[in-house]
C-alpha cells in the first residue's frame, strides 16, 4: 500500500502545479492576446526540452521525422540615394543652345538640329569611332542629360558597336580613351567605366541592376561638380545603375563638356528642359545651366569662308616638318586629311593595322584583321572619302597628300571636290626652312640624345647596383662562413681545452696518489730506522724541507691556450684591416655630352622615307610648283621667294632625269641584278 500512496502524492503534486494561482490568472487576463500560451493545446505537440527523449505516440508507433524549415536571410537594406533635390536658382541661364557641337566632332558624325546622331560607314569610315562634344561647358553645379539608342544600324563586325557618353574637356580628342583623348570620363553600353584610358567595372548602386543598356533604354550621366572632386553617375531609365564615381584628379577645377563616342547606332540626346525618364530626386538638366556655371565652346563656325590648304614640296624636303607646324599652330579650326592621319583614326578607334615598308605618303598596310581594300587604307580612296566628308561638314581642311600634291592635275581634282564656298591656298614649302622648323627638328634630336643618355645611364646604374650587392652579399656569406669556422673552431678548442684538462686533472691525481704513496713509504720507511738507531741509540734525522710546488699541467694548458687564441686574434684583425683598405667603389654619374653639329639639321629623322623612291621615279615628270590658273586663291611660298622655289624645283628636276638616263644606260644584266 505503500507505492500506491505516493504515486497518489505526486498526482496531486503535479496537478498542484498545473492549476493556476488567482495572481497568475489576473496576469494572463492583463497579458497581449498574440503572446503564446505556455501550456500546449490539446491537438498541439509539445517539443521535448534539450537532451530529453521524444515521447513516443499513443498509438505505440514511431513518429515520422518532420522537416525543419531554415529561416529565410533578412534582406539587405537597400542602399539610400545619395543626391537631393536641386535648389531653387533664380541666376540667369545660358544663353546659348546647349546642344551637340555640328563643328566639334569627328568628320564622319551626322548632327541634326533635334540632337539626332547619326554616322557614315562605309570605306574607311567603317572603322572608325564617330564622336561629339557639347556647345557648352560645365565648371560648377550639378547638370544632367540623357541618351537613347534607337538603332543599331551595323552587326558589328571586328571592332563592334559601341556607345560612351560622358564629360571631357575641350582640349581632349574625340575618340575617347586614345593618345590626346585622355581628359575625359564615360560610361559605355558593356557595363564599364572609363576614366581617362583605364576601363574599370561599374560599382553598382544596387546588385539587382544592370550597367549594359540596350536599344531603347533611357541612359542618363549626373555631372556633380560639389565636394572634394566631383562625381559622374550612371542612370537607366530613371533609376541609379552607379554609385558616384570620383573624376579624376586631372579632370578636378577643368570645365567639362558633355561627349558621345559611337560606332554603329543612331542614337538622340535629351539636354532639357525636362528628363525623359524621371530621377529619385528633382534635377537641373544641361538646357537649365546657370552662365555663372557654364563656359562657352570655342570651336564654332568660321569667321570667314572655309580654306582648303594644300602644301606642296619637295621629296626629302621636309613637308611633314611645315605639316605638323601647321596642325600644332593652327588647333583644332583645321582637319588634317592623310593616310597618315586616317590609319591614326582607325587605330584610336580600337583597330590594330600593321603598317610595313612604304612610305609617310603612303604606307604599306600588312593586316588580315579587316578588309583592307574596301577601307580604301590600300590604294588612297580613304583621304578622297575623308576630303568629301570634310568638306560636307565646312570644315578647314589640310590636304597632305605629297605625292599629288606635286602634280598639277591631282591638285585641280582636289579643289573640284571640296566646291566653290572654299578659299583655296596653296602652300609652297620648298628649300631651306624657316628657323621655327629647324629649331623644332634640333629639339627632337636634342630630346632623343637626352633621352638615349638617360637610358645608358640608367644601364649603368643598374649594372653598378647589382654589382654593389652582389658585393654585398658575397661579404655577408663570407662573414657567415667565417662565423661559423669561428664557432667550430671554438667548438673544438673547447671540447681541447676540456679534454687536455681532464687530463692534467688526471695525471695530477696520479702523481699526487704516487707521491702520497712515496710519501708514506718514505715515511713508513723513516719510522723503521728510527725504531732501529734509537734502539742502537743513534740520533733521529731531520725531516726534509718540502720541495718547491711546479706548474700544474692544466695552468701550462690554459696558457697555451690563450697564447693561440692571441694569435688567432691578431691574424683575424690583420686580415679585418686588410679589407678595409679596399675602398667601396662610388657611383659617379657620366656626364651628359653632346657634340652634335645642330647647323647641319633642318628636319625630324624619321622612321620612314616622306615619299617612296619608285613612286618618285615613275611620277616625277608630272610635278610641278602650283599657280593661280590652278584655280588657287592665293599661293604661299612659306619658306622662299617664288624664284628661289622655281630654282630648287629646276635643280630636282635635272638630277632626277640624269639619273633617269643613267638607269636607261645601264646594261640589261646589270639591272637585274
Amino acid at each position: 500500500m505503500a507505492p500506491k500512496k505516493t504515486t497518489t502524492a505526486k498526482k496531486a503534486s503535479v496537478k498542484a502545479k498545473s492549476s493556476p494561482k488567482p495572481e497568475d490568472k489576473d496576469k494572463a487576463a492583463d497579458a497581449p492576446a498574440e503572446s503564446p500560451s505556455k501550456e500546449p493545446k490539446p491537438d498541439e505537440e509539445v517539443a521535448p526540452a534539450d537532451g530529453a527523449a521524444a515521447p513516443e505516440p499513443a498509438d505505440g508507433k514511431p513518429a515520422e521525422a518532420t522537416e525543419t524549415k531554415a529561416p529565410a536571410p533578412a534582406p539587405e537594406p537597400e542602399a539610400e540615394e545619395p543626391e537631393v533635390d536641386a535648389a531653387a536658382d533664380k541666376r540667369a541661364r545660358v544663353k546659348c543652345v546647349v546642344a551637340w557641337n555640328a563643328y566639334d566632332t569627328t568628320i564622319d558624325a551626322l548632327v541634326s538640329k533635334e540632337n539626332v546622331l547619326s554616322c557614315l560607314q562605309t570605306g574607311v569610315f567603317a572603322l572608325t569611332s564617330k564622336a561629339a562634344r557639347g556647345t557648352v561647358g560645365v565648371k560648377s553645379g550639378r547638370y544632367y542629360f540623357e541618351v537613347k539608342v534607337l538603332e543599331w544600324n551595323m552587326k558589328g563586325g571586328k571592332q563592334g558597336r559601341q556607345v560612351r557618353v560622358g564629360f571631357s574637356t575641350k582640349e581632349c580628342g574625340h575618340v575617347l580613351g586614345s593618345r590626346g583623348a585622355k581628359s575625359c570620363v564615360a560610361f559605355n553600353d558593356t557595363g564599364k567605366v572609363l576614366l581617362g584610358s583605364s576601363h574599370d567595372q561599374v560599382k553598382l548602386f544596387r546588385k539587382n541592376r544592370s550597367a549594359t543598356f540596350q536599344l531603347g533604354d533611357v541612359v542618363g550621366v549626373l555631372l556633380n561638380l560639389g565636394g572634394e572632386s566631383g562625381s559622374v553617375s550612371l542612370f537607366k531609365n530613371g533609376e541609379r545603375i552607379s554609385m558616384p564615381v570620383p573624376l579624376p584628379e586631372a579632370l578636378q577645377g577643368q570645365t567639362l563638356f558633355p561627349h558621345i563616342d559611337f560606332r554603329g547606332a543612331v542614337l538622340v540626346s535629351n539636354f532639357g528642359p525636362d528628363p525623359w525618364k524621371a530621377l529619385p530626386f528633382k534635377v537641373r538638366m544641361l538646357s537649365d545651366l546657370s552662365q555663372a556655371d557654364s563656359e562657352d565652346s570655342a570651336v564654332g563656325p568660321p569667321k570667314s569662308a572655309p580654306e582648303v590648304v594644300v602644301p606642296v614640296g619637295l621629296p626629302k624636303g621636309g613637308i611633314f616638318d611645315w605639316a605638323d607646324a601647321f596642325i600644332k599652330k593652327c588647333g583644332t579650326t583645321h582637319v588634317e586629311i592623310s593616310n597618315r592621319a586616317a590609319i591614326d583614326w582607325v587605330r584610336a578607334s580600337g583597330v590594330k593595322v600593321r603598317t610595313q615598308g612604304g612610305s609617310l605618303d603612303k604606307p604599306t598596310i600588312n593586316d588580315q584583321t579587316f578588309d583592307v581594300q574596301s577601307s580604301g587604307l590600300a590604294d588612297g580612296s580613304a583621304t578622297r572619302q575623308m576630303l568629301r566628308a570634310a568638306a560636307a561638314h565646312g570644315r578647314s581642311i589640310l590636304y597632305l597628300e605629297v605625292n599629288e600634291n606635286l602634280k598639277g592635275a591631282s591638285r585641280e581634282t582636289t579643289l573640284q571636290a571640296v566646291g566653290p564656298q572654299y578659299k583655296k591656298i596653296a602652300a609652297v614649302a620648298v628649300g631651306e626652312p624657316s628657323d621655327e622648323i629647324k629649331e623644332r627638328a634640333r629639339e627632337e634630336v636634342r630630346a632623343a640624345k637626352k633621352a638615349e643618355h638617360e637610358r645608358l645611364v640608367a644601364k649603368k646604374k643598374a649594372e653598378f647596383d647589382a654589382q654593389k650587392a652582389a658585393r654585398e652579399r658575397k661579404r655577408l656569406a663570407e662573414q657567415a662562413k667565417a662565423e661559423r669556422v669561428a664557432r667550430l673552431e671554438a667548438s673544438k678548442k673547447k671540447a681541447a681545452e676540456a679534454k687536455a684538462k681532464l687530463e692534467a686533472e688526471k695525471k695530477a691525481e696520479a702523481e699526487k696518489k704516487a707521491a702520497e704513496a712515496k710519501t708514506e713509504a718514505k715515511a713508513d720507511a723513516k719510522d723503521g730506522d728510527a725504531d732501529k738507531k734509537a734502539e742502537d741509540g743513534e740520533k733521529p734525522e731531520e725531516a726534509e724541507e718540502p720541495a718547491k710546488d711546479e706548474p700544474k699541467a692544466d695552468e701550462k694548458a690554459e696558457a697555451a691556450a690563450d697564447k693561440s687564441e692571441a694569435a688567432e686574434t691578431t691574424k683575424e684583425e690583420a686580415k679585418t684591416e686588410e679589407k678595409q683598405e679596399e675602398p667601396e667603389p662610388v657611383w659617379e654619374e657620366p656626364a651628359f655630352v653632346d657634340d652634335t653639329d645642330y647647323s647641319k639639321i633642318w628636319f625630324v629623322k624619321r622612321e620612314a622615307p616622306e615619299i617612296s623612291e619608285n613612286v618618285v621615279d615613275k611620277n616625277f615628270n608630272k610635278y610641278s610648283l602650283p599657280d593661280q590658273k590652278e584655280g588657287f586663291a592665293e599661293v604661299r611660298f612659306e619658306w622662299n621667294a617664288a624664284s628661289e622655289a622655281a630654282n630648287k624645283m629646276k635643280d630636282f628636276m635635272v638630277e632626277r632625269q640624269k639619273r633617269e638616263r643613267l638607269e636607261l644606260s645601264k646594261p640589261q644584266w646589270l639591272t637585274d641584278q
